[in-house]
């Protein structure tokens, strides 16, 4: 087979251009959400919310109404994070489609508060969750979705997804 190195025509370069800025867009939301992840970690509202939209709507895991914009977000974030405590993301990894990026991993807190929809228990508490995050074109995320399954403990006392 006969190899020919010709220059590319301007058709291959502008879909060559479009791929490295999809790519280029999707590590650079992959970052964004990143940080904010960690922002979780470190139980800091300003670095979770960094990146956020002001009109940001979390619909977190569906069990409360939709959160609507970033201080209410921040508000309630706060809330909860004033109730946990030894925050740790485990596992966690990352994907990106275009505006969309998903984080999977395994969480773990103890519940040392009673919070909106949880009484403190002073137990460790661990769940495999899924948080998925839209990202409008100046990086800044609009939207979230959570997806949360209570990881409980086998008769061989190890961790399992229910």
């Amino acid at each position: 087979m006969l190899l020919r190195n010709d220059a590319l025509t301007s058709d291959d370069s502008t879909s060559l251009s479009n791929f490295n800025n999809k790519e280029a867009k999707e590590e650079r939301n992959k970052q964004i959400v990143k940080a904010s992840t960690e922002g979780f970690s470190t139980l800091n509202t300003d670095a979770v919310a960094k990146d956020f939209d002001p009109s940001i709507i979390d619909y977190s895991d569906g069990i409360n109404p939709p959160v609507k914009g970033v201080g209410s977000f921040k508000y309630y974030c706060g809330q909860f994070f004033k109730a946990v405590t030894d925050m740790k993301g485990e596992n966690l990894n990352y994907v990106a489609d275009g505006d969309w990026v998903i984080v999977w991993g395994d969480w773990h807190w103890t519940w040392k508060k009673d919070s909106t929809n949880k009484n403190a228990t002073h137990t460790p508490f661990s769940m495999r969750g899924a948080d998925i995050f839209k990202l409008n074109e100046k990086g800044k995320v609009i939207e979230h979705y959570g997806i949360v399954q209570p990881m409980v403990k086998d008769s061989k006392s190890e961790l399992t997804s229910n």
